[in-house]
């Protein structure tokens, strides 16, 4: 039975402590444990000791850290992870790639664990690495985003060479890559140029993509195609009509068979002005 009289130890050095009476808790501040590790709880009435037991106080954990090389990984390539911590003593880390792989553990470890690894991923894909320490008062995880992308390979470009300013460039963009790569395409001709997304198809198959000049002439068109690890780039040539007249008519005079000989012929034709 627990009387007013008790005194509470900590590491034999008398505490301050409550006592909740009908829940039969003895409660008191656990900065007095002034350091991790095992420590004894002793419970005294009148000078008798009528409880003890061990106690392991861990620090809580703080500053976990994951940090990468880059945001941007490419398929098959190295790079390198680092992780930190500046306070805490997990008894657990786990280091989660989210790629199927089995996650790294580490047990037991102190205040200012540091570790590097090299990383390579072998598909492309949008990865969210997770690192996550435990220890008796709690967890916490750090995470960063990585994307793997495939190299590019070489891109060749066609088009029709005869356009006006009033059509679109059809280009069609051929890859060597075995797959579908999201890329940025940026056309570029004496001081002008235009950027846009496409998935650049892979296998040979030609990707279409469509494009308006803003000026008429010869133009060399450096096409570069881009992902976030590789660029690639390509060049064609393409003669720009400056206009075209649509439906003009055309007289061809009279015609020479004998049922419409006072018919007079024409033809609705396209006209184009060069520069």
């Amino acid at each position: 039975r627990i009387t007013d009289s008790i005194k509470l130890h900590v590491d034999n050095v008398n505490v301050r402590y409550e006592y909740d009476v009908q829940a039969k808790i003895i409660s008191f501040d656990s900065s007095k444990l002034r350091s991790p590790g095992m420590h004894t709880i002793s419970v005294l009435q009148e000078y008798v000791r009528i409880y003890s037991a061990s106690v392991l106080y861990e620090e809580l954990i703080t500053d976990l850290k994951l940090q990468l090389d880059s945001p941007y990984l490419a398929v098959g390539a190295l790079s390198q992870l680092n992780v930190s911590l500046s306070s805490g003593d997990p008894s657990h880390i786990y280091i989660d790639f989210k790629n199927g792989s089995e996650a790294y553990l580490f047990h037991n470890e102190k205040s200012g664990f540091t570790e590097s690894f090299d990383i390579m991923f072998s598909l492309a894909g949008k990865y969210n690495i997770v690192v996550r320490a435990v220890n008796s008062r709690g967890e916490v995880t750090s995470s960063e985003a990585l994307l793997v992308e495939y190299n590019l390979k070489s891109v060749t470009a066609m088009v029709e060479n005869i356009l006006s300013l009033e059509e679109a460039a059809l280009f069609h963009l051929k890859s060597t890559n075995e797959y579908d790569v999201a890329v940025e395409c940026e056309f570029q001709y004496s001081d002008e140029s235009f950027q846009m997304g496409v998935t650049l198809l892979g296998q040979e198959q030609m990707t279409p993509v469509y494009y308006f000049f803003v000026k008429y002439g010869v133009h060399n068109v450096k096409i570069t195609v881009s992902n976030h690890v590789s660029f690639v780039e390509t060049t064609v040539t393409i003669k720009v009509r400056r206009s075209v007249l649509h439906n003009c008519i055309v007289f061809l005079g009279n015609s020479s068979y004998p049922k419409y000989k006072n018919v007079l012929l024409q033809r609705r034709i396209d006209l184009y002005y060069f520069p």
